[in-house]
């Protein structure tokens, strides 16, 4: 995960002041990245990968068809949660945890399947958070939840 920021100097014109004066820095933007590789790959995460793409599975078939769209739909941004353990205490309740929020997420780098001999597929991703212009608060699209481990 990388958070991204983007931060812009206001006052790097401003005469008598010198570059990134603390009172004049602003984030402009955040770009919030989760990148990785996965190993399990089905019907749903392809077309996740893909970005855009529809699904059709034929009746009393198992075999899943996935074609790939040229338009972004609403529906092809989804929120991504990445939880995982950060102490050495990662059992039971005294354990701690960092969950990533990843909000109206969406794959920029397509599907992608490495294979090779004797080895299993893995497929690489990476999900961007998207605003959204529907929140008038433009509130940067991820959130991080931390629980701390007790000893």
């Amino acid at each position: 995960f990388a958070s991204n920021p983007t931060y812009a100097d206001f006052f790097e014109d401003v005469d008598n002041l010198p570059p990134n004066t603390k009172q004049g820095k602003r984030i402009t933007a955040w770009d919030p990245t989760l990148s990785g590789t996965m190993l399990e790959v089905n019907p749903a995460n392809i077309k996740s990968r893909l970005g855009a793409a529809e699904t059709e599975t034929a009746s009393g078939s198992t075999v899943t068809k996935i074609t790939p769209r040229a338009t972004l739909e609403e529906s092809d941004f989804e929120d991504i949660w990445f939880v995982g353990d950060y102490s050495d205490e990662n059992t039971g309740n005294d354990s701690g945890f960092i969950a990533i929020h990843l909000m109206d997420a969406l794959n920029t780098v397509g599907f992608q399947l490495q294979t090779g001999k004797n080895a299993k597929g893995q497929s690489t991703f990476e999900y961007h958070g998207h605003y959204d212009v529907t929140d008038d608060d433009q509130t940067p699209p991820f959130e991080i939840y931390v629980k701390e481990h007790t000893s």
